[in-house]
């Protein structure tokens, strides 16, 4: 793209100025350092700097952790194109796996970084950084002073970015130019497109981020499967555990011997589908057994369906729902509202990559169901985590755990969606496990009744450096 062009796509966001530092000492040089990450605002950060400042040299670094969320490498080069320079790649000595289990007493997961002991960061970006400068003073024929610039918008007043030597001073352009969040997500897609691991991701970085929801984890098992397989490695189970863990559901399209892209989902009476009969058996098991409510035997969980619907054109085409997908879960019912806001806030900040140019599009396009739903036998199913496990997830629940509660949740919807289908392959699966109790319609809140939720608001705030 010229550079014409795009000066005329960016610029109009500018809300601000920036210009850049002045060097302390006249008689050093000043190297300017960009980092990026392939993520949303890095990007726009090296993209604006290209604009204003297009004579002046800059050096644009990737510290790679070796976990990062596939599409990563596509997304940094499809960067270099349009920079038309390379992005070096400093990183750390040992990836991120490998330094776990380097870290970890006996190699038993004990390193695993948390939300209170955020290690990740800086032994895995901000060391390779600050060694990577260094390298550079020393490959310098004259004393130097750096200038890092780092993507931190206008709507995170109270973020920082790292902190290096006496020497490198760090700077925000989008805080400078006034860009938030919507305004950078715009920059991107008019310009190299917002990169296709944000459909399920909130952020670029690692695959596994302390900091993923629930959501992330479960959408990450479907796409980078091996990926979490090797973190969930690191999470100590007792053998007998793990191989509960392990033992997944079998799939109900091989039961019925019908292709997955074949059944489906109960899909909802709101946009016109048959009402789900099994909403009126509650407390009936499978084996039609009265069970308690409050029995240790069953367990209530509470998910959410996403459903992708076209209203139809009248005369060409009928109202229907095209795609479905399984969201996330939760034990509450107001945990699974509290992560439908976060989830349905990133899907109307992202809405370029679902091909919706408004948020009542985006509405219409996206239906969401909540479904409240009985498992039998959970706790033997599902085991509590045994004390002195390391797990990813802040709340304590392990990897292998989140992937077989996923598979039992999305078992007992196939299951349902057949009923409601009146399709005969339910007598051939050979086993349920558990059955609807409730299915409603999720209300979703508009983007500027978001912006200023408490729950948004009040989530764990990531690291400072972190990679976006």
């Amino acid at each position: 793209m010229k550079l014409s062009l795009l000066s005329k796509i960016i610029t109009p966001f500018f809300k601000g100025c920036f210009s850049l530092p002045m060097l302390k000492d006249p008689d050093k040089k000043l190297i300017h350092l960009v980092g990026v990450s392939s993520g949303l605002d890095s990007t726009t950060t090296a993209l604006v700097l290209k604009v204003l400042f297009p004579d002046v040299k800059f050096v644009y670094v990737f510290t790679d952790t070796g976990f990062e969320v596939d599409g990563t490498e596509a997304a940094l080069q499809k960067l270099e194109a349009f920079l038309g320079q390379p992005i070096l790649r400093p990183s750390s000595p040992y990836d991120f796996m490998t330094t776990i289990k380097m870290a970890s007493k006996d190699g038993n997961g004990s390193f695993i970084p948390s939300q209170r002991q955020r290690w990740c960061t800086q032994v895995l970006k901000i060391m390779p950084f600050q060694a990577f400068i260094e390298q550079l003073r020393l490959s310098c024929d004259t004393e130097v002073e750096f200038a890092t610039y780092t993507g931190i918008r206008a709507d995170e007043p109270t973020r920082t970015g790292a902190s290096f030597s006496g020497d490198t001073g760090n700077y925000f352009p989008l805080q400078a130019l006034g860009l938030d969040k919507t305004a950078v997500n715009t920059i991107v897609e008019r310009t190299l497109g917002i990169p296709l691991y944000y459909q399920e991701k909130s952020r670029s970085g690692c695959a596994i981020c302390i900091y993923s929801r629930r959501s992330e984890i479960i959408a990450a098992w479907r796409t980078s499967t091996a990926l979490v397989q090797q973190a969930a490695a690191f999470e100590t189970h007792p053998d007998k555990i793990t191989a509960i863990l392990n033992d997944l559901p079998p799939l109900v399209s091989s039961s019925i011997g019908e292709g997955r892209n074949h059944i489906g989902f109960p899909r909802p009476d709101w946009l016109g589908y048959p009402t789900i009969g099994s909403q009126g058996k509650r407390g009936k098991n499978a084996r039609k057994e009265t069970l308690d409510m409050f029995s240790a035997k069953s367990k209530h969980l509470y998910a959410a369906v996403e459903y992708e619907y076209h209203s139809g054109i009248p005369g060409l085409a009928l109202p229907q729902v095209y795609f479905e997908r399984f969201i996330t879960y939760s034990t509450s019912l107001g945990g699974l509202k509290i992560a439908l806001k976060h989830f349905w806030l990133h899907r109307l900040q992202t809405k370029e990559l679902h091909q919706q140019d408004s948020e009542a599009a985006m509405r219409e396009n996206k239906q969401m169901a909540i479904v409240q739903i009985e498992v039998d036998d959970f706790e033997q199913l599902v085991p509590e985590k045994p004390e002195g496990t390391f797990t990813w997830q802040g709340d304590g629940k392990s990897l292998l755990a989140i992937r077989k509660t996923s598979a039992i949740i999305e078992h007992i919807l196939l299951c349902e969606g057949l009923r409601q289908d009146n399709h005969p392959g339910i007598d051939n699966v050979p086993h349920e496990y558990g059955r609807i109790l409730h299915f409603s319609q999720y209300e979703q809140p508009s983007h500027e009744d978001l912006v200023d939720d408490f729950d948004i608001e009040d989530a764990p705030v990531m690291c400072n450096a972190c990679a976006r």
